[in-house]
C-alpha cells in the first residue's frame, strides 16, 4: 500500500542536493522512497536564477558605486542632502553584496555555515533598515528646507535624524545576531531568498518590521506631499516676480527622484508582506520577491542618474575618463612589447 505524502513528510531524512526536486523518505519496512516536490523549480532554472542574482546585483552595485564616487569627489554635492543620498548608495551596496553571496549560495546549493548565514542575514536586514531610515532622513531634509529658515538649524535637525537612522540599523544588527532572532538564506523548497527564520524571536521582529516600515513610509508620504505644496507656492511666486526658477528645478528633480523611490519601495513592501501570499508557496514566488528586492537596491541610483542631468553629465565624464585612461595604458604596454 503506498505511503501518503502527509505520512511521509515527518519521516524526511535528507534533501537530495543533486536532484533539487526530490525528498528521500522512509517507506514501508524502512525502504527508501523518493517524493517529488511539485513547487520546486527545475535544476536549470535554479542555476539561471543564481547567476541572474549575481549579475543583476553586480550591475546595480557598480551603478551605486559610481554615484557614490561622484557625490564624494565633486564639491557641488557636498550638501546635507547629497550626503544622505551618498549614504543611501552605501546602504544599497551593502545589500547588493549580500545578494551576490546569495547567488553563490543558490548555485552551490549551500549556505556554507549556519552562523555565517545568520551573520549575512543580519547585515542584509540592518542595511535595509538603514536604507529605510535614510529615505526618511531625505524626506525630513527636503521638508526642513521649506519649514526652517535658518540653515544652521536645518543642518542640526538633519544630522540628528541621520544619526538616528544609523542607530536603528545598529540596533537591528545586534537583534538579528541574537539566538532565536535569525534572518537567513532559506526557502521551503530551495535556497532562493532571504527571509526570517522559523524562530520565536524572528517572528517578533517580522511583525515589528511591518509596523516600522509602513509608519515610516506613511510619514515620508506626508512629508513629500507637504514639500510638493511648498514647491508649487515657490513656482507661483517665481513666475509672479519673474525670478529665475533654477532652484525650483533643482528641488523638483530631487523630489521626483524621491517620489519614484517611495512608490517602488511601497509597492515592494506590499508585495513582500501581503501580495506574495496570493501566489502558491513555490520557488518561483521566492525568485520574484528576491529580484524585486535587488531592483529596489538599484532603482534609486538609476532614477538619480536618469532624472538629474547634472549627475548624468558627471557619470558620462567619469566613464569617458576611465575608458580613456584604460586605452592609454593598454597602448603604452603594447608599444613596449
Amino acid at each position: 500500500m503506498p505511503v501518503s505524502l502527509k505520512a511521509a513528510i515527518p519521516a524526511i531524512l535528507l534533501w537530495e542536493r543533486g536532484t533539487r526536486k526530490e525528498f528521500r523518505v522512509n517507506g514501508p519496512m524502512h525502504m527508501p522512497l523518493v517524493i517529488y516536490d511539485p513547487m520546486a523549480a527545475s535544476e536549470s532554472v535554479v542555476t539561471i536564477v543564481g547567476a541572474l542574482y549575481i549579475v543583476l546585483s553586480s550591475i546595480f552595485f557598480v551603478l551605486n558605486l559610481i554615484l557614490f564616487v561622484i557625490m564624494f569627489k565633486n564639491s557641488e554635492y557636498q550638501t546635507a542632502t547629497y550626503r544622505i543620498i551618498r549614504y543611501i548608495c552605501l546602504a544599497c551596496m551593502i545589500q547588493l553584496t549580500i545578494f551576490m553571496i546569495g547567488g553563490v549560495m543558490t548555485l552551490t546549493d549551500s549556505t556554507f555555515e549556519d552562523h555565517l548565514n545568520k551573520i549575512f542575514g543580519a547585515i542584509l536586514q540592518s542595511a535595509w533598515f538603514l536604507y529605510l531610515g535614510l529615505s526618511f532622513s531625505l524626506a525630513v531634509d527636503r521638508l526642513l528646507c521649506f519649514v526652517i529658515i535658518s540653515p544652521k538649524k536645518c543642518s542640526v535637525v538633519s544630522a540628528l535624524v541621520l544619526a538616528a537612522s544609523f542607530l536603528v540599523a545598529l540596533i537591528y544588527l545586534v537583534a538579528f545576531l541574537i539566538p532565536g532572532f535569525g534572518f537567513g538564506y532559506c526557502c521551503t523548497h530551495q535556497l532562493l531568498h532571504w527571509f526570517y527564520m522559523v524562530e520565536p524571536g524572528a517572528d517578533v521582529l517580522k511583525k515589528s518590521e511591518v509596523i516600522v516600515d509602513f509608519v515610516i513610509l506613511s510619514l515620508v508620504l506626508v512629508f513629500y506631499c507637504t514639500v510638493f505644496f511648498f514647491l508649487m507656492k515657490m513656482r507661483k511666486k517665481n513666475l509672479k516676480n519673474n525670478v529665475n526658477t533654477q532652484s525650483f528645478k533643482m528641488e523638483l528633480r530631487i523630489l521626483v527622484i524621491a517620489i519614484v523611490s517611495f512608490v517602488y519601495e511601497a509597492t515592494y513592501l506590499l508585495w513582500f508582506f501581503w501580495g506574495s501570499n496570493f501566489l502558491a508557496d513555490s520557488s518561483y514566488r521566492h525568485i520574484v520577491t528576491t529580484l524585486l528586492w535587488i531592483v529596489e537596491c538599484g532603482q534609486f541610483a538609476l532614477s538619480t542618474v536618469t532624472i538629474n542631468s547634472s549627475v548624468r553629465r558627471r557619470v558620462r565624464t567619469l566613464l569617458t575618463s576611465t575608458t580613456t585612461t584604460v586605452t592609454t595604458v593598454t597602448r603604452l604596454r603594447s608599444s613596449r612589447i
